[in-house]
């Protein structure tokens, strides 16, 4: 297993972690890519492990005024985490 501050290589796949944004004005959302390929993949078509996104005011509010919103964030986030710990365990079990 190899690293460096762009990606995290294995022997089988690297790993990449994307984030652009998409939309305009009250509807930008930030995009998340877990990604085998290094260019994102609105340039590539990448075979993405996983792909969520999140509207921008979740984030330039101090308080999130819907408990909805909060709770979809953290259940997102949640998804991303998992899986990139998935990832790194079943590399980690491997080595």
């Amino acid at each position: 297993m190899e690293s460096n501050d762009k990606h995290f290589t294995t022997d089988w796949a690297p790993l990449y972690l994307q984030t652009g944004i998409e939309g305009e004005g009250y509807d930008r959302r930030i995009k998340l890519y877990l990604t085998r390929e290094s260019l994102p993949p609105w340039k590539s078509k990448a075979d993405n492990y996983l792909s969520c996104s999140f509207e921008t005011r979740t984030y330039v509010r101090d308080k999130s005024s819907s408990k909805k919103e909060a709770d979809y964030f953290r259940e997102q986030m949640d998804r991303v985490v998992t899986s990139i710990q998935t990832q790194f365990n079943k590399i980690k079990s491997s080595s």
